[in-house]
């Protein structure tokens, strides 16, 4: 009988390297918005008003509803053609094309897929990240076929966050961050406290702390601050080397030049 052993690589919180990063301002223009979700490659940008999410593309503005859910919790825009919007108040997600259709809506409350879901995010296919607030374990979860494919151990921290590509997720605890890979299997975890609005970039992952924008590298050997005129932004995002930032009606965008 073949035994399989997962390794889990403890990283200790590195200090602050040096900055590697050039940062300079690309654009800036009014966008009316009570949340500022993030932009993709194609430069479109989203965003929700009055629990009213919008795609703004150039000189169109596509717009999708569903008042009887009340106010989006999170969005993931890892697949432009399948956006991932989550309800938790409802306990439900609703997946977008590209033109903000509805391809799948997803009711956790049903009684085969019933589970109390507090973070739900994009995966490869048919599939999504869920964390399962019963059981306290993340879950990849099929909505075709309505089952859990891969579940990991529970955890006994409180998870604040939650993001995910197609080949990882990571938890955000009120201690730590912990990273599993496709098969539900822990692959590395690090101290991290006073962190929220996580972001995937370069396959890695940017952070606030303490009002200030941090960089791990990709294999999180060291902790990168990113260095801003502008340190007051309600939300932000990172697409490609765009980075933007989003206060008081006014989104600004940079450009970020990462030096390895």
């Amino acid at each position: 009988m073949k035994s399989l052993f997962y390794f889990l690589v403890l990283v200790p919180f590195a200090l602050i390297a040096q900055p590697r990063f050039s940062v300079s301002v690309s654009d800036s223009l009014v966008l009316e918005a009570n949340t500022f979700w993030g932009a993709d490659s194609f430069g479109n940008l989203y965003y929700t008003k009055d629990n009213v999410f919008y795609k703004k593309s150039g000189d169109k503005t596509f717009s999708f509803y569903a008042l009887s859910l009340g106010a989006v919790s999170s969005v993931d825009l890892l697949n432009p053609l399948k956006i991932t919007l989550f309800y938790k108040d409802f306990n439900r997600a609703v997946v977008l094309d590209n033109q903000l259709s509805e391809i799948q809506r997803i009711d956790f409350n049903t009684n085969q897929t019933y589970r109390m879901v507090a973070h739900c995010t994009t995966s490869y296919e048919r599939n999504l990240w869920v964390f399962n607030v019963d059981l306290q374990r993340l879950e990849l979860y099929n909505y075709a076929q309505d089952k859990a494919l891969v579940s990991t151990q529970p955890i006994a921290d409180k998870v604040k966050e939650q993001l995910s590509n197609y080949n990882f997720c990571w938890l955000l605890t009120d201690k730590r961050l912990i990273q599993y890979n496709i098969y539900g299997s822990p692959v590395s975890e690090f101290p991290l406290e006073n962190a929220s609005k996580l972001h995937r970039f370069k396959d890695s992952i940017l952070f606030v702390q303490d009002g200030n924008l941090f960089y791990f590298d990709a294999k999180f050997r060291d902790l990168v601050a990113i260095s801003l005129e502008k340190t007051n932004f309600k939300d932000f995002s990172i697409t490609n080397d765009k980075l933007y930032l989003y206060q008081n009606n006014q989104l600004t965008i940079y450009n970020l030049t990462f030096q390895p």
